[in-house]
């Protein structure tokens, strides 16, 4: 870019010089961390309010990082000096952080070739020891660059920003320049462009260490003359010096770096003997179609000719050879075909790489792109020379162990992750320089929530597209100076960290292309972002966790055969008895085109299984279904999905995309397809989505404006809905080839007028020379590029529907399976497990416990139900866990608490962790009420203890039982212990006192993070029917502003103060959903600070607040829901069903609200199948007293859930 500017880049860097060695840290250490966490240490003044006139401090000192490095500088000659720049900086981070990346004269001197060195500015240290009055070592230091840098290569650099300490060194820098032969050279230190942006820079400087401009304390720069000079204003400033400034040409002319982009750096795949890339390739690509071919069962896999797929290979190959990609596509398939032989789900495909019948014939991808129409093309455009990108999901709890492969293959040298740059956008650099002006909170968050909400919306682009925002510029001068400010600061660089996915694999190590950065945590990434690594034509990959493959492979290993018989050799074996063949599995079935097991890789991978008095072999069955035999076309799954039960199906769960399913109605698989398409911001703002599903129910005639388009946009009842249509539509109208039509694409998504302009017209002409009507052409290419900026990629569309089907499928077939795998997946996520354990008991499936008797370290099933994992309870590890499960089944089940204490291995389990499982209620099986447990865990811990050393050391209690101690398990027992009752059973006499329901349920919370057995909430179900209109749920897809009545319990209360130093509360409010913040100001907190502080469940009144991604309620007023029914209302609001209102149901309403007069308005709201809603307000003289009798009378009448109090 610079050079088609006329600009000649120099590539350089400001370094750290260690006083000493790099490795050295000093007494005072503090631990490192990584520039994205440096904060204000990272923003120092290089003037007097900075540097003090002393030796620097050694490293570690109190007086902090300032003395723990030196500046230099070092600019690129040459490839040779680049390369040696980008091998200093990396070791800086990975070998001298110490508060900043630093190198030392040691490192230096070995990567000096290729550079030019400058001294520094001010916090240089030539110029620190000049400040000293340390001329000779000054002198000496000077010498020392000389030399290693080599002759001409170091230069000392003279400075003027208006620094009473600059000018007292000058003369000093002329001299020691001329004294030693060192040439000196004049500079700027710039820390903004424009000598007009150091008011923003004091803005970025109060941001970055968190405080406002009106403190006199924070940090700032002495002057405004930290910007970029003009030629003409440095040769004033140094006119005493010129050869200072002329020597800035010297330096320029002497730097001639040339980089090369375009070319591919791939890393080299080691093909098997006689075999080239390509033909290994072409080989494997082959023989996979082959299996592909084979494995299709019926026509309606895939209806077209076996040989319309030879012929799609064979073009596609074609591309990929001729490009140069064979490569590419054999280090994809080989950390994927290692994924699956290691038994890591991989997902079906991601992006546009679902398109290629080559990724797809080579198990990259698994859907077959040929029976879903997705183009090859919009993956890998012959006619646009670009790097493939295929990304790839794998498992969440194993998508490591492919990275760790693929770095021991090629080597840790040559592959990191990426690094990535979180900057100051829009919405968020108005609150950061809001704050930072001291403008108030309600001032700035007005400002803010005037951006569109449109992705990477720049301010400039906000300001022409918002009257409002222009029109509070124009009059108010603090938001003038607000949003000039953030004009400057926007797309500043604020935080560094790793990329969620991004591996860059290089043939060579790292460092001979790109600097590498160390992180906070210490792992080691690219400096470069994903976009220059591509122009350095390296190979970057997307290896994504998806947690939804996680969770199916969980729900297959749950599945078993329906109850029934299994004959074997004449003998019947009840399934429902089968033990768990989990822990027999092998480490790695044989590869499957899915990932999964066929039923002839179970037969081989068979085991033996014991039951009573013989032995027999049975298939291993892990998973009774097949996820590429999963009918698409399965009833119960539509259903599910018709009726929107799809909470905790993956891209289905949304409040949002429930509403449109119930709507919708899928029918089809191509109707889920459309709906990962449909559901984004573009569709759903423009009335897209609506009118998609009036044209489905047919409420919409379908209509095409040419009979050549229904073939293409009758999956989606006329809409152009993907990218891939558009480019159909090019092809099939204008005979555009499909490399031409993804350029228009391309184009179209860009919205460059000169491109469209000359794409308009290929496409009338082309359409014209194809017989086709000009006008038509015309309102078709107005069509295409309308709903371009909402089309959406059908070949990523598919592969993720393909998921979301499979997890509605198996929610619908094995809904118990997939709970009890999802709530282990989200285990760690509270407000998840709220949400899916409310969904379990509404779908009639028990929750359980944890229980140290049954329970594992996920959760299981049960005859029972769905239990609780052990891992879920809080101070409960692993280690505690394999030990609670080694002595159940070593001796069977515990039978006391203080037998309990004695089994287990007390180096694993401690008396804290017993005390979180009792409270959990994970030893109810023991017979004993929870509290009885908890107060006799002291004792019974030190009894165990000592029954267990006596054991060990052979000793024997005189009057112990004989039956005292464990007792095997297995056939060496005669009689199996009896499986303890559950504690319902057990009457109050013999389990001793328990807590009452609130302490039950407090600890449940405390060690748990929810409540389990209840909700403090439960006893209320009435009153939250009256009184409440929303939960924590639905507040998040409501409006900003809107007004809510919601009841939780406050779990946790964070007092603050305010600028003003009254103290206010940031509350988390817990319902049977999830949580929501709630915010108490200082006036309403005086009111209800009690309240709050007690543990009564509470009702909270306020208006909903929006803050980017984030929902808050700000509180109005707060009560206590048992007085609820005590308040006054002013309306009585009833929710009817139409369809069961009729007349006598009317009068019957009317009798009532006759018979309780009062001053309440009656309000009624009647509901219609099509989710319409009429409401009506009764006259005055029906205004009734919403008092217990009215109210039971109404429900008995209507029903319990249709009275609402306002």
């Amino acid at each position: 870019m610079a050079r088609q500017q006329g600009i000649k880049p120099i590539i350089g860097c400001e370094v750290y010089v260690a006083p000493g060695s790099r490795h050295d840290r000093g007494a005072g250490e503090q631990k490192s961390k990584g520039a994205g966490e440096q904060g204000s240490k990272g923003a120092e003044e290089p003037g007097k309010n900075h540097l003090a006139a002393q030796s620097p401090s050694p490293p570690g000192s109190k007086s902090g990082i300032s003395e723990a490095s030196f500046h230099l500088t070092l600019l690129a000659k040459d490839l040779t000096g680049y390369r040696n720049l980008l091998v200093l900086v990396s070791k800086g981070y990975q070998e001298g952080f110490y508060y900043r990346p630093r190198i030392d004269k040691e490192l230096l001197s070995q990567h000096a070739q290729g550079l030019i060195a400058l001294s520094g500015c001010l916090k240089g240290e030539i110029d620190q020891l000049l400040l000293q009055g340390q001329k000779e070592k000054a002198a000496s230091v000077a010498a020392y660059y000389q030399e290693v840098m080599g002759e001409g290569d170091f230069y000392l650099e003279i400075q003027d920003q208006g620094l009473e300490e600059q000018r007292r060194i000058q003369a000093d820098l002329l001299e020691l320049s001329q004294r030693i032969g060192v040439p000196l050279v004049a500079t700027n230190d710039c820390h903004y462009l424009k000598r007009e942006d150091a008011k923003a820079h004091e803005v970025l400087l109060a941001i970055q260490t968190g405080k406002t401009i009106k403190e006199s304390s924070r940090l700032k720069f002495s002057s405004d003359q930290f910007y970029f000079r003009s030629p003409d204003e440095m040769a004033q400033l140094f006119r005493e010096v010129p050869q200072a400034v002329t020597r800035t040409r010297e330096i320029a002319d002497r730097c001639n770096l040339e980089l090369t982009f375009g070319e591919m750096h791939l890393p080299q795949y080691q093909v098997p003997a006689g075999h080239s890339l390509e033909s290994y390739l072409e080989e494997l690509a082959t023989r996979g179609l082959e299996e592909r071919l084979h494995s299709r069962k019926t026509a309606a896999d895939s209806p077209l000719p076996e040989e319309h797929y030879w012929e799609r290979l064979r073009y596609e190959l074609g591309v990929i050879l001729q490009m140069g990609y064979a490569g590419y596509f054999l280090i994809v398939w080989d950390f994927i075909h290692y994924a699956r032989r290691q038994g890591i789900p991989v997902g079906p495909g991601r992006g546009s790489a679902a398109g290629s019948l080559v990724a797809y014939a080579l198990k990259i991808t698994d859907l077959d792109p040929l029976k879903y129409q997705l183009l090859f093309e919009r993956f890998l455009n012959p006619e646009r020379v670009t790097l493939p990108d295929i990304d790839i999901d794998f498992c969440m709890e194993r998508r490591d162990e492919v990275i760790d492969y693929v770095v021991q293959k090629y080597g840790s040298d040559n592959v990191t992750q990426i690094i990535t740059f979180g900057t100051m956008m829009a919405k968020g650099v108005i609150r950061d320089v809001g704050r930072c002006l001291d403008v108030p909170y309600g001032e700035v968050d007005k400002i803010a929530k005037l951006v569109p909400a449109r992705l990477n919306i720049t301010l400039e682009e906000a300001l022409q597209e918002e009257p409002r925002l222009r029109e509070l510029r124009e009059k108010d001068e603090q938001v003038s100076l607000l949003l000039e400010t953030a004009q400057v600061l926007e797309g500043l660089p604020r935080h560094a960290s790793t990329h969620a996915a991004g591996v860059v694999i290089a043939p060579r190590p790292l460092t001979e292309y790109l600097p590498l950065f160390k992180g906070s945590k210490g792992e080691v990434t690219t400096q470069y972002a994903m976009d220059d690594l591509e122009l350095l034509g390296l190979l970057k990959m997307d290896f994504l966790g998806l947690r939804t493959l996680t969770v199916i492979q969980s729900a297959l290993r749950m599945i078993q055969p329906p109850k029934g018989e299994l004959e074997i050799e004449n003998c019947k074996l009840q399934i429902e008895n089968l033990p768990s063949p989990v822990s027999n599995l092998p480490p790695a079935l044989p590869e499957r085109s899915s990932g999964q097991p066929s039923s002839g890789d179970l037969e081989d991978e068979r085991g033996k299984r014991e039951s009573a008095d013989f032995q027999f072999s049975i298939f291993n069955l892990q998973s009774s279904i097949l996820l590429e035999e999963i009918p698409l076309d399965d009833a119960a799954t539509y259903e599910l999905l018709g009726q929107a039960r799809t909470m905790g199906v993956f891209q289905l769960e949304s409040r949002g995309m429930r509403e449109i399913l119930k709507k919708l109605k899928p029918q089809s698989f191509e109707d889920v397809v459309a709906l990962v398409a449909l559901y984004r911001p573009g569709p759903l703002g423009s009335g897209m989505v609506d009118d998609f599903i009036q044209r489905k129910h047919g409420k919409i005639p379908i209509q095409y404006e040419l009979p050549e388009l229904e073939g293409i946009l009758k999956d989606t009842y006329g809409v152009i809905l993907y990218q891939e249509q558009v480019m159909q539509i090019a092809s099939a109208l204008a005979g555009f080839s499909l490399g031409a039509a993804d350029v228009l694409r391309r184009a179209m998504g860009k919205k460059k007028a000169d491109v469209m302009a000359q794409q308009r017209t290929q496409f009338v002409q082309g359409a014209v020379a194809h017989g086709f009507p000009k006008e038509k052409a015309e309102k078709i290419f107005d069509q295409m590029e309308y709903f371009a900026g909402y089309g959406f990629n059908r070949s990523h569309s598919a592969a993720y529907g393909l998921i979301a089907y499979q997890t509605a499928y198996l929610k619908a077939h094995y809904p118990a399976q997939y709970m009890a795998a999802l709530l282990t997946s989200e285990a760690d996520n509270t407000d998840k497990v709220m949400l899916y354990l409310r969904e379990c008991r509404e779908m009639g499936i028990q929750v359980l416990p944890p229980d140290i008797q049954r329970g594992a370290r996920d959760f299981t099933l049960s005859k029972e139900g769905l239990r609780f994992g052990l891992a879920a309870v809080k101070n409960v590890g692993q280690g505690a866990i394999e030990a609670i499960i080694a002595a159940r089944e070593a001796g069977g089940d515990f039978q006391s608490l203080e037998e309990l204490c004695q089994r287990i291995d007390s180096r694993a389990v401690n008396r804290r962790v017993l005390e979180s499982l009792i409270k959990a209620g994970a030893c109810d099986s023991l017979g004993e009420s929870r509290a009885r447990m908890v107060t006799q865990l002291e004792q019974c811990w030190g009894t165990g203890q000592k029954k267990k050393k006596e054991q060990a050391s052979g000793q024997m209690t005189l009057f112990a039982p004989k039956s005292d101690g464990p007792k095997p398990r297995g056939r060496a027992s005669a009689e199996a212990p009896p499986e303890p009752k559950p504690p319902a059973e057990w009457g109050a006499e013999a389990r001793g006192g328990d807590w009452d329901r609130k302490d039950l349920l407090r600890y449940e919370k405390e060690v748990l993070g929810f409540y389990l057995s209840g909700h403090p909430l439960d006893p209320y179900e009435k009153e939250l029917n009256r009184y409440s209109n929303a939960t924590t749920q639905s507040c998040t897809a409501v409006n900003h502003g809107k007004e809510v009545r919601l009841a939780g319990t406050a779990a946790r209360v964070k007092v603050q103060l305010t600028k003003k130093g009254e103290p206010m509360a940031i509350v988390t409010l817990e319902d049977l959903y999830g949580s929501l913040e709630v915010v108490v100001y200082p006036n309403l907190f005086k009111e209800v600070q009690a309240q709050l502080e007690g543990d009564e469940p509470l009702m909270v009144q306020g208006k909903l607040r929006a803050n980017e991604d984030r929902i808050s309620l700000i509180a109005e007023k707060i009560f206590l829901l048992a007085s609820l029914p005590r308040l006054k209302y002013s309306k009585v609001h009833l929710r009817l069903p139409a369809a069961e209102v009729n007349r006598d149901t009317l009068t019957a309403l009317r009798d009532i609200a006759l018979v309780y007069p009062g001053a309440c308005d009656l309000c009624l709201h009647f509901f219609f199948s099509n989710e319409k809603q009429v409401s009506l307000e009764a006259s005055s003289s029906l205004r009734v007293s919403p008092d217990e009798a009215f109210l039971s009378r109404v429900e008995a009448l209507i029903g319990s859930d249709v009275v609402f109090l306002e």
